[in-house]
């Protein structure tokens, strides 16, 4: 898998793994930085395309309120744990990865952020899907 699906497949675990003193734009800058393309459009630099992923990513899993607060652990007080997970997705999300495994997606989340997620999920998968096949 490693060899020939390099960044083509991503696993987001049950565990939120983070770096606990990057703040949540930090932690998303660093991932968009990671999978910025070399090839963009005309006249976009690299440094745009990462603000602007970063502050689309930011607004769609509400998170621009604690932008600037860290991300912290179990044992550094940072977001709250539903923040962490939608931190987590969004960083996922980021990967643009043709296949996402999920394992426990939801724990953490309240009733609406769950539903927002998979919804998300929905549309990504219409998005990806350009004949909107039904499987």
């Amino acid at each position: 898998m490693a060899k020939q699906f390099k960044g083509e497949l991503i696993y987001n675990q049950d565990e939120d793994k983070h770096f606990p003193y990057l703040t949540v734009q930090q932690t998303l800058r660093f991932a968009a930085a990671m999978r910025t393309p070399r090839t963009r459009l005309p006249g976009v630099t690299r440094s745009d395309r990462i603000n602007h992923v970063v502050e689309v990513l930011l607004t769609a899993f509400g998170l621009s309120h604690c932008r600037d607060t860290i991300v912290g652990d179990d044992y550094v007080r940072g977001i709250s744990g539903g923040e962490r997970k939608r931190v987590s997705i969004a960083e996922t999300a980021l990967s643009e990865a043709a296949i996402s495994a999920w394992d426990n997606s939801t724990r953490g989340l309240d009733a609406e952020s769950a539903l927002d997620f998979v919804r998300r999920l929905r549309t990504l998968s219409d998005r990806k899907n350009p004949f909107n096949l039904s499987y």
